[in-house]
C-alpha cells in the first residue's frame, strides 16, 4: 500500500513539473502540398457554347444529332430534375462559377442556350469574357 502511494505521488509530482514548464514557441509551418489553385480561365462567347454544347451531348438521353443548344432539356433531350442539377453543377465547376445555393439556378434554365448565356453573364461581370 506503502508503494502504491509513492508510485501514485510520483506521478502526480512529474505531471505538476511537466505542466509548470513554459509552452515551446509555436513556430508556423508552411505547407508544401497545398498548392494555389490556378487563375480562373477566361473564355470567349463561342468557347462557352462549344462547351456547354459538349456537356449537353455527354448529359443527354439522346442521339448526339438531336442535341442542340436550343434544345428544351425536358422535352427534347429528356433529362429529369436530378439530371438538369447534375448538369448545372458541372457546368459551374467546369467555368469556375462560385455557386448560389439560395437560387434555384438549375430550374431557371430550360435549354443550354439560356445556360450559355448566363454562363456568357456571369464570366462578363467577373471580367473574364473575352470578345
Amino acid at each position: 500500500m506503502l508503494f502504491k502511494q509513492s508510485v501514485l505521488s510520483a506521478c502526480a509530482r512529474a505531471r505538476t513539473q511537466a505542466l509548470r514548464q513554459p509552452m515551446p514557441a509555436m513556430v508556423p509551418v508552411r505547407l508544401s502540398h497545398r498548392k494555389s489553385p490556378p487563375p480562373p480561365k477566361h473564355w470567349t462567347k463561342r468557347g462557352i457554347d462549344e462547351s456547354i454544347l459538349n456537356s449537353l451531348c455527354d448529359a443527354a438521353k439522346v442521339a448526339e444529332e438531336q442535341v442542340y443548344l436550343d434544345s428544351n432539356y425536358a422535352r427534347d433531350l429528356l433529362l429529369d430534375q436530378r439530371d438538369r442539377y447534375e448538369f448545372f453543377l458541372q457546368t459551374c465547376d467546369e467555368f469556375q462559377i462560385p455557386i448560389e445555393f439560395n437560387r434555384r439556378l438549375s430550374q431557371d434554365h430550360a435549354s443550354g442556350r439560356e445556360t450559355s448565356d448566363w454562363v456568357a453573364a456571369q464570366m462578363e461581370q467577373q471580367g473574364r469574357l473575352t470578345f
